[in-house]
């Protein structure tokens, strides 16, 4: 296995509570059902799944001195996560509550995550400068957007490269600092909701994706893996023609999409770093949020580099 490299996180960790409804959920009354408590955040997830896959990791985040913060945190350093550079903070740590419907498709879900306006750009910065020298700096739109450039601009200076979540469709407009900036993006990972809202389109027609991706690719971003829901990603690179390729999801039961994105992206940014083509990487993605989604987790401990491989080799069918 090729030596570790190693990656900065900046972004999101929260305690989440997930209640999966017995019947599908109806609205303003209660629902029978059962609940899960575990740890989230999208910046954090990514880390964990890169940890569970043997690189070595750091995590900029804010935590709250609360029990929820402390047991995040002990958790992370139990990976071996490199949490030297968290923040702490009086308010209370980020929380993320969910609604699933009885298949573990998301229903609703509330984010509380106003801890981490305390990450301005100074704070993010210079906490990452702290660390060791990154192969890659991975952010989240959890945080702000000019905390977003400054992160950028570190990662163009120190050569490293750069990697971005849009987490939501609410959050992902914070990307556009980025772009505007003209500042590289090696791996941007929208759904094709979040794509309409960076490539200002509404995606009614095929011609509005192409022009949404082609107008990425245009202001900076090398690498895009277009989440489709069950259908997989859609793959497309800067590289002349920038041609779409679809990569399908592979079929398994799912008890809780939870955090199969951030698996995705995490899988796809542990097989870009070890030099795989994008095709590749995107499959490795699909790979860990089929693992993801068997799991109740918002990360399965069962993520492994032969875990991936073992996924992929099964194929598409449904166990």
């Amino acid at each position: 296995m090729p030596s570790p490299l190693h990656f900065i996180l900046v972004g999101g960790a929260s305690f989440d509570v997930k209640a999966r409804a017995h019947a599908p959920p109806i609205r303003h009354t209660s629902n029978p059902g059962e609940t899960h408590v575990t740890f989230g955040g999208v910046a954090r997830n990514i880390a964990e799944n890169l940890a569970r896959l043997g690189q070595r990791v750091s995590l900029i985040s804010a935590l709250g001195r609360d029990p929820q913060g402390d047991a995040i945190l002990a958790h992370a350093q139990e990976l071996g996560i490199d949490c030297s550079q968290m923040l702490h903070s009086d308010q209370p740590t980020a929380s993320y509550t969910a609604v699933l419907a009885p298949d573990g498709e998301l229903d609703i879900a509330v984010s509380s995550f106003d801890i981490l306006q305390a990450l301005t750009p100074d704070e993010a910065e210079a906490r990452a400068r702290a660390l060791p020298r990154a192969d890659w700096i991975v952010a989240d739109t959890n945080l702000a957007p000019l905390t977003l450039v400054a992160l950028a601009r570190l990662a163009q200076e120190q050569g490293a490269r750069f990697a971005l979540d849009p987490v939501s469709v609410a959050k992902a407009p914070r990307a556009l600092a980025v772009l505007d900036a003209r500042l590289p993006i090696a791996l941007l990972t929208p759904n094709l909701q979040e794509l309409a809202e960076l490539g200002g389109t509404i995606m009614d027609r095929d011609s509005d994706f192409e022009a949404a991706k082609n107008r990425l690719h245009a202001r900076g971003v090398t690498h895009l893996i277009m989440g489709a829901g069950h259908s997989g990603v859609f793959i497309s690179e800067y590289a002349g023609d920038a041609r779409r390729r679809h990569v399908p999801s592979l079929a398994v039961r799912a008890l809780d999409v939870t955090g199969a994105g951030d698996a995705a992206f995490a899988g796809a940014l542990y097989a870009l770093a070890q030099g795989a083509d994008l095709e590749r990487a995107a499959k490795l993605g699909q790979a860990a949020a089929a693992l993801t989604v068997m799991s109740r987790t918002s990360v399965s401990d069962k993520i492994t580099p032969d875990a991936l491989e073992d996924m992929l080799n099964r194929g598409p069918e449904s166990p």
